[in-house]
C-alpha cells in the first residue's frame, strides 16, 4: 500500500498488536516488496518508563523509518538516529527498532494518552527524513506529523514504499 498520511493510514492500513508466534512473521514472498511490524508489547500498552520497541520483518532490504507520534502533532524519529544513523536494514529475519543494545532508546514519558508509531520503508532513502537526522543536533529528530505527512504524500506513488501504523497506549500514572 503506498498512502503513508497518518491522517488517513490508520482508515487503509490494519494496525498489527500481535505476539512474536503470530502469522505476521511467517515467510514473506520473495516477490512481494513487504514488511511486517508489532510493538513489543502485545497489547500496545506501555507504562511510564518502559522501553518502546518494534519488531521488524522484511523479505528484502529496505530503508525503514519508525516515527513515534506525540499527542502535540510532533514525531520523533526513533530509528535512524544518531547512535544508529543507517536507515539501511540488510539482515533478513526479525529485528527490534531500536535494538536492546542501542545507544538511543524510546522510552515512554507523559502525558499519558494514545498515541501512534509509523513504520514507513522505501526500497530508496527517503532524502528528507535522512536530511532531518543529518541536520538535527538531537539525538532523535523531531518533525511535525504534518511534515510527515507532506513527505509521505510526496512520495506516495513511489514503488516499493510502504507503511503500517501502530497504535500505542500510556494508562494514567496510578
Amino acid at each position: 500500500m503506498n498512502a503513508c498520511s497518518l491522517g488517513t493510514i490508520a482508515l487503509l492500513l490494519t494496525s498489527v498488536v500481535a505476539g512474536a508466534d503470530s502469522p505476521i512473521f511467517a515467510e514473506l514472498a520473495p516477490e512481494a516488496a513487504a514488511f511486517r511490524a508489532e510493538l513489543d508489547h502485545a497489547d500496545g500498552v506501555y507504562r511510564d518508563g518502559e522501553f518502546l520497541r518494534v519488531r521488524f520483518q522484511a523479505n528484502q532490504p529496505l530503508h525503514v523509518y519508525v516515527l513515534y507520534h506525540q499527542a502535540d502533532g510532533n514525531a520523533v524519529m526513533v530509528f535512524p538516529n544518531a547512535g544508529r544513523p543507517d536507515s539501511r536494514l540488510n539482515q533478513a529475519g526479525l529485528q527490534e527498532l531500536p535494538a536492546r543494545d542501542d545507544v538511543v532508546q524510546c522510552v515512554i514519558r507523559g502525558p499519558f494518552t494514545e498515541e501512534a508509531v509509523q513504520i514507513v520503508a522505501s526500497a530508496e532513502p527517503i532524502a528528507a527524513l535522512e536530511a532531518a537526522l543529518t541536520d538535527s543536533p538531537e539525538a532523535v529528530p523531531v518533525i511535525t506529523s504534518s511534515q510527515i505527512d507532506a513527505v509521505c504524500a510526496a512520495h506516495a506513488a513511489s514503488e516499493g514504499l510502504a507503511a503500517q501504523v501502530l497504535t500505542v497506549s500510556s494508562p494514567a500514572k496510578e
